[in-house]
């Protein structure tokens, strides 16, 4: 079994080989998995059960969802580690190095292209609205794009363990988000994600 860690509206499955030498599903074999996504809630009439998989080298891997598109055969700057819904009828993909990447009907808002970072990222998390999205840091940095506020970050701290996940959490219309280390520390930012304790 693959542990699995909370990174937004999706699990991140950890980065293990899948297959190695051998299909397992629908992967190609050896096929390195970073990403599980489930789409935000489908428009009424539409499929509302479905995921996606995103791959290390930019594959995407479709599951009742429509393929929107990868990355397959083109030359990246850095590993994709992330993969967020617009809805399900489009993605965004990013890597360590902050390129993002836009699918379907996911608006492409800005990246981290040319910019020095001070950690890989790790993440991306869709806005409440679909019109942005943040990026986060292994060093707990967050960079916000499009209509998605900035509530906070850890830039700058002496961390006990890398960030390694994100999530957006709306509580009664006042909206935050939460980052997670890899040693369980939670860290809030806003006013709708409230601490409520951590590992």
């Amino acid at each position: 079994m693959h542990p699995l860690r909370r990174f937004g509206r999706r699990l991140t499955v950890a980065r293990t080989a899948l297959g190695r030498g051998m299909v397992v599903g629908a992967l190609v074999a050896g096929t390195t998995v970073v990403s599980v996504l489930a789409a935000p809630a489908a428009p009424a009439g539409a499929a509302s059960n479905g995921y996606w998989l995103a791959g290390a080298k930019g594959n995407v891997y479709n599951f009742s969802y429509a393929f929107k598109g990868s990355l397959v055969g083109k030359t990246l700057p850095a590993p994709i580690v992330g993969i967020a819904a617009f809805s399900n009828d489009g993605y965004w993909l990013v890597s360590a190095k902050g390129n993002v990447y836009n699918f379907g009907l996911a608006p492409f808002k800005g990246s981290l292209v040319g910019k020095t970072l001070p950690a890989p990222i790790v993440g991306i998390v869709r806005s409440p609205n679909g019109n942005g999205y943040w990026l986060v840091s292994a060093k707990g940095n967050v960079y916000n794009f499009g209509d998605a506020p900035f509530y906070g970050s850890e830039a700058g701290k002496t961390l006990p363990a890398p960030i390694v996940g994100m999530a957006y959490h709306d509580y009664y219309c006042d909206p935050g988000y939460y980052l997670v280390s890899a040693k369980g520390n939670v860290y809030n930012f806003g006013g709708g994600a409230p601490f409520l304790g951590s590992e």
